[in-house]
């Protein structure tokens, strides 16, 4: 399966970060707020909770040494490793410290990602992507996708979730719901030389 180097974002797209902080919310402010109502990628804006709050159940669930993965991911991403040529790349926005380092590759063997792969710590993905000449890259956030598009040649696969369902699919943009369907699309796409 050479020429396609693969890139993704860790939350929301390999582990179910989102879920847990949603979770983790209800239980400290005692309500039900739901998912399907995350319009925007922040849960302070989306639901105007104090951004104090948020940072502080943001850094104890990433602080935790197992978060649950998104559905098939972790086999999905095992297969892949099989067959590409070069190993995935993990890129996170989450602070570059080692702590943190070291709390998401514990995250992503809890997860049951075993396969080599490449940890990126950044604030910077765009520089990631084009220094590794990723390929497709799989995001979660509109912004970050919209830089990526704008800065990058890569194809983006948008994690589908409420808060980017108002970007638009195109030639270089492909909304996929799954890990199961990352893997088809580019199997299929390596079939017909499309990807």
């Amino acid at each position: 399966m050479g020429n396609i180097i693969l890139g993704s974002d860790i939350d929301d797209c390999i582990l179910d970060t989102a879920s847990i902080l949603l979770e983790e919310v209800n239980k400290k402010l005692s309500s039900s707020l739901k998912y399907e109502d995350i319009k925007v990628h922040s849960l302070a804006k989306a639901f105007n909770i104090d951004e104090d709050i948020i940072e502080d159940i943001i850094l104890e669930i990433i602080s935790r040494n197992e978060i649950p993965s998104m559905s098939g991911s972790s086999l999905v991403i095992s297969q892949l490793s099989m067959i590409l040529d070069s190993p995935i790349s993990f890129i996170s926005k989450r602070s570059e410290d080692e702590f943190f380092l070291s709390k998401t590759r514990l995250q992503l063997i809890n997860a049951g990602i075993d396969c080599e792969y490449l940890l990126y710590h950044t604030k910077d993905k765009v520089s990631v992507i084009n220094d590794n000449n990723i390929s497709i890259f799989i995001e979660d956030r509109l912004d970050t996708i919209m830089d990526i598009y704008n800065n990058t040649n890569c194809t983006i696969f948008i994690f589908d979730h409420p808060w980017n369902r108002n970007i638009a699919e195109n030639v270089r943009i492909w909304r996929i719901r799954n890990w199961v369907e990352i893997r088809d699309l580019l199997m299929i796409g390596r079939l017909n030389n499309e990807v």
